[in-house]
């Protein structure tokens, strides 16, 4: 096959934005925004985690003897002992708590 100056040209250009399809645009454009999204949403997922793990491992056990004291002054029935079992809270041991938190124990 014989190539002609016209052919010869036509090979040699390049193709600008301008040049190509809507659909290669729109395709383009929605394969960037879909890789974006994603991977916006894999970060937030790792945050998410780093931070319910420093939540679970450091603060967590700190606040707990609080957070017990608390709900169980607020009356939710029954919490758990060091034991695993389950017992009521009297208002004595309620009075008991309050002592140790204000003296500092």
């Amino acid at each position: 096959m014989e190539q002609t100056p016209q052919t010869i040209q036509s090979s040699n250009e390049k193709k600008t934005l301008y040049d190509v399809s809507y659909g290669s645009i729109i395709l383009r454009n929605f394969l960037a925004g879909f890789f974006h999204t994603l991977g916006s949403v894999v970060i937030y997922l790792i945050t998410i985690g780093i931070i319910y793990y420093f939540t679970a491992t450091l603060i967590l056990p700190k606040v707990q003897p609080f957070l017990s004291g608390l709900f169980s002054m607020l009356g939710s029935g029954p919490i758990q002992s060091d034991r695993g079992q389950l017992q009521t809270v009297k208002p004595e041991d309620i009075q008991e708590m309050l002592k140790g938190i204000q003296s500092g124990n």
